[in-house]
């Protein structure tokens, strides 16, 4: 989940998954970095259950991680 501070200048916020945890971020360089972090964790919980990291890569078709 992400939460964002409406009226902050730089951007800053809140991440977290699913535990209680949260990751504060300030600007878009931490909020980028957050994001990536939250992103290699799931694939990494997705490589435990049997799934192939290169089929979770981003949103475009036919994007393979080992390919990249």
């Amino acid at each position: 989940m992400l939460a964002i501070d409406i009226d902050s200048d730089p951007i800053s916020g809140l991440v977290w998954g699913g535990s209680e945890i949260s990751t504060p971020f300030q600007g878009w360089i931490e909020l980028a970095a957050v994001i990536e972090a939250a992103r290699s964790a799931d694939s990494h919980d997705g490589e435990a259950l049997g799934e192939d990291p290169a089929e979770t890569l981003g949103s475009f078709p036919g994007a393979k991680g080992l390919g990249l």
